[in-house]
């Protein structure tokens, strides 16, 4: 019960901020209007408990801690601002295909690099698990007018039905031939993920990355680069040999989908399994 709690307390305050950010200048302008109209009530005889004087304290604060929200943001850096306004999805407007502003600031832009779709061939064998195997890497841009913020290098898998950071492959071991897909929070590439999937953090985290036909991607999540340390920590000694429940056996004839890539998409279940074991252990925990 205690774990469903946190995680309905982390969601509610990740909306009220958000809330908050993207209110901001109407929530000014409301609490300057609510102290015009105390102020009517405000006498120099009052005591200093009068209601009048404690619900004017009380919105001065709330105006102050409002300005200096908007100074902190205002004073942020390009990229800061736009991690932040990614995580705005509604305050964006796709104007074509792949192309965004943010409708605030619109100086704020995301599209396509001039550079040409190719297709991907040796690599990325989780796009191997869709429904369709074929997969396009699609290099994506961030900008501030003509400044270039972050690039980022994305896959359209599914044959193009979806778009999302392109993974990097991971070790459990060094040693070891085998590796799983992964992406990892506190980065630019998952704030953009965020972005493109239109899901929060938390979603992302708990969920898996859903391909609407086929269920869950074999690409695993961690919420920051420290998770990712402790887990590949935690499953160095364990058997992770894929058993018959993560066998993958679809594209039996198609050419695209070679043995080493079946191989992977299999490793990455059982990887995805144990991250779920992980997780719910340091649930219980703590």
């Amino acid at each position: 019960m205690m774990p469903l709690l946190r995680i309905f307390g982390v969601i509610m305050i990740n909306k009220i901020q958000k809330f908050l950010l993207e209110h901001l200048t109407f929530i000014k302008i409301i609490v300057v209007a609510i102290m015009g109209l105390t102020a009517f009530f405000i006498a120099k005889d009052n005591a200093w408990y009068h209601w009048s004087w404690m619900v004017y304290a009380v919105l001065l604060c709330a105006y102050l801690g409002a300005e200096l929200i908007q100074y902190k943001r205002d004073s942020l850096s390009p990229l800061d601002k736009v991690k932040n306004f990614l995580l705005n999805f509604d305050g964006w407007e796709e104007t074509e295909k792949n192309n965004w502003h943010y409708k605030d600031y619109p100086e704020f832009t995301i599209s396509p690099t001039d550079e040409d779709v190719w297709e991907v061939e040796g690599s990325e064998n989780w796009v191997r698990s869709c429904a369709n195997p074929r997969a396009f890497v699609r290099p994506m841009q961030i900008k501030y007018f003509q400044t270039v913020l972050a690039k980022i290098t994305c896959i359209y898998f599914d044959e193009m039905r979806g778009l999302i950071p392109a993974p990097k492959a991971t070790f459990v071991n060094n040693a070891d031939q085998e590796y799983f897909w992964s992406i990892t929070g506190e980065k630019i590439d998952f704030i953009f993920l965020q972005f493109l999937l239109r899901r929060n953090e938390n979603e992302i985290l708990n969920e898996g990355l859903i391909n609407p036909r086929m269920g869950k991607l074999p690409v695993a999540v961690f919420s920051s680069e420290d998770e990712k340390e402790k887990f590949l920590e935690s499953v160095k000694c364990l058997d992770l040999t894929p058993e018959d429940k993560h066998i993958f056996s679809m594209h039996k004839n198609d050419p695209l989908v070679t043995d080493h890539d079946k191989n992977i998409i299999s490793y990455s279940r059982v990887i995805i399994e144990k991250l779920e074991e992980f997780r719910s252990s340091k649930v219980k925990n703590d």
